[in-house]
């Protein structure tokens, strides 16, 4: 879910704005944030579950977030909601 707004730009902005003084988050998306390696023979595999650690936790939490705004993504609702974005981030509802 948070994919999405990573990749998606509204009214010329990006969907997703992470505050500075968020580095957990930041340094989670920079690495510390991984998916858990497999033991097998061969090419590298991994789970689809993170690694539990100190960035895990928070990024499962934007997981949530993302999807309870994004809603039922098929559903006129969601769409609106994408509109009340304020300069500042989102506005509550």
């Amino acid at each position: 879910a948070v994919e999405s707004f990573l990749v998606r730009m509204v009214d010329g902005e990006p969907a997703l704005l992470l505050d500075p003084s968020c580095k957990t988050l930041r340094k989670g998306f920079n690495g510390g944030y991984q998916l858990r390696k497999m033991q097998v023979a061969g090419e590298e595999r991994y789970t689809e579950k993170p690694d539990k650690n100190r960035f895990s936790h928070p990024h499962d939490a934007l997981q949530y977030v993302a999807l309870g705004h994004l809603g039922n993504p098929g559903n006129d609702e969601s769409k609106d909601r994408t509109k009340s974005r304020r300069a500042h981030g989102y506005k509550a509802e």
